[in-house]
């Protein structure tokens, strides 16, 4: 309609790869009203700047190209005017170089700009700045994130680490600023689909393991046969807890004994126990031959589930989008029993909603964002079942906080959601009325 009226000349999209390569284009192509629109994608070695497309999409790491492409083009001449940025949380960090270089070479020639998200705060507020920026340049939450920092947010902890803490109801000062620019269409509102529950399996580690577990924890250091482990930050710490509930821990790598760090496929572990692997065998057993989507976080919990499972398909963030649309279309005729995943590399573009609805959680991730999306890769519009998410948990580790935490981000991303809803409908009564004294 845009084009029509002439009030657009064409969009430039900005997606994930496989959103960009699997989704936009099928999506047209199921509408009768869309499928007249050309779409170039602008990925690989061939791509190209289509000055005749209605849609040039290229995902964050194509932007430097796609600038110097434009970098003699007057703006006038540019083939599109409008900037549709599918999954904005890509530029939620306010200091990335790919959220510089969009805010300041692309963002403020487009006329108009929309940014399309189902976790806009997936680790809290602090998120929100870069991505307003994008849609308001500024206007809603301030020029820059000292500023917002400032109003919004207080200093925690100590200096150096720069964390902060959202001050009391600044939460409702914020959404009040920027509800005006959300429209937030609710899939359980507008969609049927089915329950979902969660199912927590708490999983018992060997005595010995545990007691290696709660040395490390309380020394921050642990000798296991020659090996010594110790963590040098408590980030570190958490990792290495977090990798012994799942039953292995990277080695100790010293860069200058060694050299270079190797990749985590090469990095050599120690095997500390298989409870969570017991566990998901007994999941399996107990679903009678359903299909089961489980994630995982190392490359180690990786290489003990293909031990377990041999059978089971892998997608992670070596398979291609043309074998992850073959994915996909075996997983929803029912064809795979199995698949195993790594939620940073299918957390946008796969739809796999029509053989099964358990997810389970081998290694437990703090990113609600990640969290969320992987879930609704199966709890989404033509769901066929119940959807039930397995969490398996090593009791008394570091997981139950894990859990505690991602549940908790949960709480804060729902009550947005309502605040924006009531905000909405004001903002819709306030327009009625403004209407109709206009019309009176």
């Amino acid at each position: 309609m845009l084009k029509q009226y002439g009030k657009a000349k064409g969009i430039l999209l900005i997606a994930p790869i496989r959103v960009m390569e699997l989704v936009w284009p099928l999506e047209i192509q199921k509408w009768p009203n869309f499928r007249h629109i050309k779409i170039n994608i602008m990925h690989g070695p061939k791509k190209k700047l289509d000055y005749d497309a209605d849609i040039n999409i290229i995902n964050p790491a194509g932007l430097p190209w796609l600038k110097t492409q434009l970098h003699n083009v007057r703006v006038k001449k540019w083939p599109f005017d409008m900037m549709v940025v599918d999954e904005s949380t890509m530029f939620k960090n306010y200091d990335s170089a790919r959220f510089m270089l969009l805010q300041n070479y692309f963002t403020k020639k487009m006329s108009r700009r929309y940014i399309l998200t189902g976790t806009p705060i997936p680790n809290g507020y602090m998120q929100l700045f870069s991505q307003f920026k994008i849609v308001d340049e500024g206007r809603s939450l301030g020029k820059n994130i000292t500023d917002f920092r400032y109003h919004y947010f207080k200093p925690v902890g100590p200096p150096q680490y720069r964390q902060f803490k959202l001050r009391d109801g600044a939460d409702k000062k914020i959404n009040k600023k920027i509800a005006r620019y959300v429209c937030r269409m609710s899939a359980e509102e507008y969609l049927k689909l089915p329950p979902i529950s969660i199912n927590t399996i708490k999983v018992d580690m060997p005595k010995k393991a545990m007691k290696q577990y709660e040395k490390l924890r309380d020394e921050q250091f642990l000798q296991v046969g020659i090996k010594e482990i110790y963590p040098p930050t408590a980030a570190s710490l958490g990792q290495k807890l977090h990798q012994i509930a799942n039953g292995n821990l990277y080695e100790n790598w010293d860069v200058l004994e060694k050299g270079k760090v190797p990749s985590a496929a090469k990095r050599p572990y120690i095997k500390f126990h298989n409870a969570k692997i017991d566990a998901l065998k007994e999941l399996q057993t107990e679903l009678q031959g359903k299909p089961l989507f489980v994630a995982y976080w190392y490359h180690h919990d990786l290489i003990t589930l293909q031990a377990a499972f041999p059978k089971a398909i892998i997608i992670n963030s070596k398979t291609t989008s043309k074998q992850a649309a073959k994915i996909e279309r075996d997983w929803n005729a029912g064809r795979i029993p199995m698949l195993i995943a790594q939620p940073a590399s299918v957390a946008h573009g796969l739809n796999f909603q029509k053989a099964g609805g358990d997810v389970a959680w081998y290694s437990l991730v703090y990113d609600f964002e990640l969290y969320d999306q992987f879930i609704k890769r199966l709890w989404r519009q033509g769901a066929i079942d119940k959807v039930m998410v397995h969490f398996l948990m090593t009791r008394g580790t570091i997981d139950e906080a894990i859990f505690e935490k991602l549940m908790g981000k949960k709480v804060v991303q729902d009550d947005f959601y309502e605040v924006m809803r009531v905000y909405q409908r004001q903002l819709k009564k306030d327009m009625d009325y403004e209407q109709s004294n206009r019309a009176a």
